[in-house]
């Protein structure tokens, strides 16, 4: 939590902010979750920690480094995408529908029969 903290709030003291730390273990896992309030302490003004465009580079080569530090696994392994992902909200028959063309065009490319993506458009285009 402490080098968590000196990332986002890289620059200020520990009297300048506040941060909640919230930790659950009700999935099998530890989890950690965070609240921290927009205002600067000592001057009273609004304070931004995380701007995503400036900072997310920063926190994502701090994840990076607490994976490898910690042997924790990397999210973002490409062995670990899905082949596909689905809003939750879709009727059910169109998400049958996009499984049953993610499920085809993932076997014709097992076959060796899809190898680019001009493939896979051709494949859906003479599908109809």
């Amino acid at each position: 939590m402490d080098s968590f903290e000196e990332c986002i709030f890289a620059g200020l003291d520990k009297d300048q902010y506040n941060c909640l730390w919230v930790e659950h273990r009700d999935k099998g896992r530890l989890e950690l979750n965070f609240v921290i309030p927009n205002i600067e302490l000592l001057s009273g003004k609004r304070l931004q920690p995380y701007y995503y465009a400036a900072d997310r580079g920063r926190v994502d080569a701090w994840r990076t480094m607490q994976n490898l530090t910690h042997g924790y696994s990397d999210p973002d392994d490409p062995a670990k995408r899905q082949s596909m992902t689905q809003a939750k909200d879709l009727p059910r028959n169109t998400q049958e529908a996009a499984q049953s063309i993610t499920d085809g065009l993932e076997a014709l490319a097992l076959a060796g029969k899809v190898k680019s993506r001009a493939d896979v458009l051709e494949t859906l285009e003479k599908a109809g």
